[in-house]
């Protein structure tokens, strides 16, 4: 069923489906990247239509750093997140946000962006 193409990876393949999402929407339905943020100028990703995002990522990463940086400059998870929340034209604010030890959890409507970091 081509409207049911879903994109995930880990690192590098979390990269890889966010750059789906950007570059391939009329084929990607929505994308589950762990562990990867934008890799490419977040004014060059811009889809024709909202992508639905649930994103995964470690506090603790040090490869990926979840406040941005290292020596290849990723964006921040949150830098990365406001791209798709914009983007997607949700709610400027989480609608429901859950802790849990070690766990946070938030979700935007009306499209459905998560962040879920776990360190």
């Amino acid at each position: 069923d081509r409207s049911r193409v879903y994109a995930t990876g880990m690192s590098n393949g979390g990269f890889l489906s966010h750059r789906l999402a950007c570059e391939a929407s009329d084929i990607i339905a929505a994308i589950a990247p762990v562990a990867g943020v934008i890799g490419m100028p977040m004014d060059e990703c811009d889809p024709p239509r909202a992508v639905p995002v649930m994103h995964f990522h470690g506090t603790f990463d040090t490869i990926v750093p979840y406040g941005g940086g290292t020596t290849s400059d990723f964006p921040s998870v949150a830098d990365t997140i406001a791209h798709w929340v914009e983007r997607n034209g949700c709610t400027d604010e989480a609608d429901k946000v859950r802790e849990a030890v070690n766990r946070l959890r938030r979700l935007w409507s009306p499209n459905g962006a998560h962040a879920v970091p776990t360190p």
